[in-house]
């Protein structure tokens, strides 16, 4: 042990220099590199103060990543923006504050205006899912029509996003249809992402958005669910020519094409033929099923459909069927009342119990429980007394007989 010590200490001058060498090497990396990545340490702080809320900090740092970091001045032009529309909306009662932070906010925004690459970190933003996410949306669609193009794009890689984005193109209107064109005709994706798109168009009505529409309708080439898409957009904007296409629809192979037509069945100007629509109540693809049940709320010449939609409800858990089945129901009033009683009475002892709340859930809204009489009254309370056993079920039975009793 000794003589190792003596060797090392033999050795103590070389190890103290290299040891200072080291740490004045690990110094001045640290130096340079603090002088090299300040910008860049700048632009991520005020993204976290921007993430916390925090805008008029985030504001700073991004200015001073602005002057500092030419690399990344796009994307702290397009943060900028987004800082100053929060920070304007934070000062709003305050009219010398507002109006500074609103200049800086117009400053920022004409700049990545003029900037197509710097939109694109506006959009962003949009997946952020904060307040700056409401800003970055308001400020895309103040754009307008030079914005879209990098609307578009997100709308391509952010599918989480698309539900937004669509309501972003509507509130932009004529201008995004030539963005949306471009998109429908160039980009290769799903014909479900597609038609989404279409039927975006029937809520746009202009010049430019019916002559889309026309174009995709008569394209032999296009898929038959965007076909069929065009021709559901074209009947909402008031073009009728395209009933009997459309109802037609309901039988094709396609399924794409099946749920256009059946979406736009609760559009029908006319009343349709009750038989047709509940022969496609049990369409194998439960979105077709889900619009048909949703327009026999609307159609309701045939009484025979309260039946269909109660068995939908004692047969399926699917919850947006479910609910299209519900909310279709509670139209019917005095007429949904004994059909739901005589089904609670038979599935008393199913374990599905929360089709049976389902159930009750029709006659219990406002629409219908308003019609109960005595003796319906008396069929639910046996029901409640003598054969549920499922508490949440009995519970939510139990305040419509309270309610009823009140009334």
């Amino acid at each position: 042990m000794r003589p190792y010590l003596d060797r090392l200490g033999a050795r103590r001058p070389w190890v103290s220099s290299v040891a200072l060498s080291v740490v004045l090497l690990t110094f001045g990396t640290v130096v340079g590199c603090e002088v090299d990545v300040v910008p860049f340490n700048r632009l991520e702080i005020g993204r976290k103060f921007l993430a916390a809320d925090e805008s008029f900090q985030a504001a700073t740092y991004f200015e001073e990543s602005l002057e500092d970091e030419p690399s990344t001045r796009k994307v702290a032009l397009a943060l900028l923006a987004l800082a100053y529309d929060r920070s304007a909306k934070k000062v709003l009662g305050i009219p010398s504050e507002y109006a500074k932070h609103r200049a800086s906010r117009a400053k920022y925004v004409s700049e990545v205006r003029s900037d197509p690459e710097a939109i694109h970190f506006v959009v962003n933003a949009l997946e952020d899912h904060n307040q700056s996410s409401k800003s970055a949306e308001e400020i895309l669609v103040e754009m307008g029509g030079v914005a879209v193009p990098a609307i578009m794009q997100g709308y391509q890689t952010k599918p989480g996003e698309r539900t937004l984005i669509r309501g972003m193109l509507r509130d932009i209107g004529s201008a995004a249809v030539p963005g949306i064109r471009d998109y429908l005709t160039g980009v290769s994706t799903s014909v479900q992402n597609r038609g989404q798109l279409v039927r975006l168009l029937a809520e746009m009505d202009n010049s430019d958005s019916r002559s889309l529409l026309v174009d995709l309708h008569a394209d032999t080439a296009e898929a038959e669910g965007i076909r069929v898409e065009a021709a559901s957009a074209l009947y909402r904007l008031g073009d009728k020519q395209h009933r009997d296409y459309l109802t037609a629809s309901l039988d094709a192979q396609d399924v794409h094409a099946r749920r256009a037509a059946a979406y736009c069945m609760v559009y029908l100007n006319d009343e349709p033929d009750p038989a047709m629509l509940l022969a496609h109540l049990d369409d194998s693809d439960t979105v077709v099923a889900t619009h048909i049940a949703a327009a026999l709320g609307v159609h309701r010449s045939d009484l025979s459909a309260v039946d269909a939609l109660v068995k939908i409800l004692r047969n399926m858990d699917t919850n947006a069927l479910g609910n299209a089945a519900v909310e279709s129901l509670t139209r019917y009033g005095a007429d949904a009342i004994d059909p739901v009683l005589e089904a609670l009475k038979y599935d008393a002892k199913s374990e599905k119990w929360t089709r049976r709340q389902r159930l009750v859930s029709v006659i219990s809204n406002p629409n219908v429980s308003v019609h109960f009489d005595k003796d319906q009254e008396f069929k639910l309370y046996e029901h409640w007394n003598e054969r549920e056993t499922r508490e949440e079920v009995k519970g939510d039975i139990a305040r419509l007989l309270e309610g009823l009793e009140g009334g």
